[in-house]
């Protein structure tokens, strides 16, 4: 049996067989799928974050004497709390948007709530107050405070799961 010489690239290391070894580019796919690995798992972490109970799931907005902390994203029928913060003193809140006409109003503690004849939500806020809702549509939800004394006010967004 003969053997003939192997040209340079082409069956080296597998002797008697006619494939073809480019190592060079092998270690760059190795590499593409090690960096598509990395960038999975980073997604998946940051899914995780944002979906369930992490760092990144509550957010806050502010304007002048009035902070909002709230889910980023809420699930459908499912209760999420909306913490607003005033400054010293009752002040009345007036809550409107989407979210307020997609959603079940459960309770606010520290302030009584009452319904306005244009739709808002009003409430008597005093320092710190935790509206409880459950939404009952799925996508994009806005929510605007306006506090009744200042007109300052804050926008929100919430993103409703299935």
């Amino acid at each position: 049996m003969s053997r003939h010489p192997a040209r340079p690239g082409q069956g080296e290391g597998h002797p008697g067989l006619e494939l073809e070894d480019d190592m060079r580019f092998q270690h760059r796919l190795w590499r593409i799928e090690r960096l598509g690995w990395v960038l999975m798992g980073l997604l998946v972490v940051a899914a995780a974050a944002i979906l369930g109970p992490g760092p990144l799931a509550r957010t806050q907005a502010s304007g002048g004497r009035l902070l909002v902390e709230y889910d980023r994203v809420a699930r459908l029928h499912t209760a999420t709390e909306i913490d607003l913060r005033t400054g010293p003193g009752t002040t009345e809140l007036r809550l409107t948007g989407s979210l307020l006409r997609d959603a079940e109003v459960h309770d606010s503690f520290d302030a009584p709530l009452r319904a306005a004849p244009d739709g808002a939500l009003l409430l008597d806020a005093m320092g710190e107050t935790r509206l409880v809702l459950t939404p009952r549509g799925v996508g994009l939800h806005d929510l605007r405070a306006e506090l009744g004394t200042t007109g300052e006010s804050v926008d929100l967004t919430l993103l409703v799961l299935p």
